[in-house]
């Protein structure tokens, strides 16, 4: 998204530990054209920003997580 869209949207990737990025996703997004450098994975506790308006999660312990954040951090309305 943010080789996509650059600075026209507020993009955060979080992952559930931290650590290294995945050999393969450094592989695919090589051969379109994205370098990820020196890119380290960041956890949910990291993000910088909780409000968001789109959580995409790519396993099911993810979804888990994304759920929980989204159902804890909510804005009770009267």
């Amino acid at each position: 998204m943010k080789h996509l869209y650059g600075h026209q949207v507020y993009v955060a990737s979080a992952g559930l530990k931290p650590g290294e990025a995945d050999p393969f996703l450094v592989v695919v997004l090589d051969e379109i054209g994205i370098e990820l450098g020196k890119h380290r994975p960041h956890t949910f506790a990291e993000l910088e920003d909780a409000s968001f308006d789109m959580a995409i999660s790519l396993s099911p312990e993810a979804h888990h997580w994304a759920l929980e954040l989204t159902r804890t951090t909510a804005i009770a309305t009267e």
